[in-house]
């Protein structure tokens, strides 16, 4: 908002809910700097093998499933292999039998 009448038109109550939401913008900014340095500390981290030290991650994928993730807010069910769509099978019968 930049023009100073409709600035000046503003009634308190809608002052505070567009200051509210500035500050919701901001956490949201704040949030996306943390995620950044939380992420940049786990793409570093490495463990032990043998003698020296290895990548945690091998590939970024591992890191960050970017398909698994867009499926997930899409609402598409990744394919499961066999031997999961049975042990699916057997948990719905166990929670069907025990409600």
């Amino acid at each position: 908002m930049t023009d100073l009448t409709e600035i000046k038109r503003m009634s308190m109550s809608e002052y505070r809910l567009r200051m509210k939401a500035y500050r919701l913008r901001k956490l949201d900014t704040e949030y996306n700097i943390a995620m950044q340095a939380w992420m940049n500390r786990e793409v570093q981290a490495t463990r032990k093998r043998g003698k020296g030290q290895t990548a945690y991650y091998k590939r970024f994928k591992q890191f960050f499933d970017y398909e698994g993730r867009e499926n997930e807010i899409l609402g598409i069910e990744k394919e499961h292999s066999e031997l999961a769509k049975r042990y699916i099978e057997i948990a719905r019968a166990k929670d069907e039998r025990d409600n």
